[in-house]
C-alpha cells in the first residue's frame, strides 16, 4: 500500500476544492475538540453528535481528496499474450 502525503493531494485539487477540503479538515478538528469538551462536562449526547458530525466532515474531505487521486482512463491497445 502506497501512502500519499495529503499536501500532494491538496496541490492536485482546484483552488476552490482545496479551499473546501481545508474547511472540512478544520471543521472536523474543531468538532473533535468540542466533542471532547462536551464529554468532559458530562454531555454525552452532545459529544456523540459532535463526533458524528466530525466523521461526516472527514468523509467529505476523503471524497474530495480521492478525486485528486483519480487518473484519466487510457484504453489498453496492446496484445494480451
Amino acid at each position: 500500500m502506497q501512502i500519499i502525503d495529503a499536501e500532494v493531494l491538496f496541490s492536485r485539487l482546484t483552488d476552490e476544492d482545496a479551499k473546501q477540503a481545508r474547511i472540512y479538515q478544520a471543521n472536523a478538528r474543531n468538532l473533535d475538540r468540542y466533542s471532547r469538551q462536551q464529554a468532559e462536562m458530562g454531555y454525552d449526547r452532545a459529544a456523540r453528535a459532535c463526533a458524528r458530525d466530525a466523521d461526516a466532515c472527514r468523509e467529505r474531505l476523503e471524497a474530495l481528496l480521492m478525486t485528486a487521486m483519480q487518473t484519466a482512463y487510457v484504453p489498453f491497445r496492446g496484445k494480451v499474450s
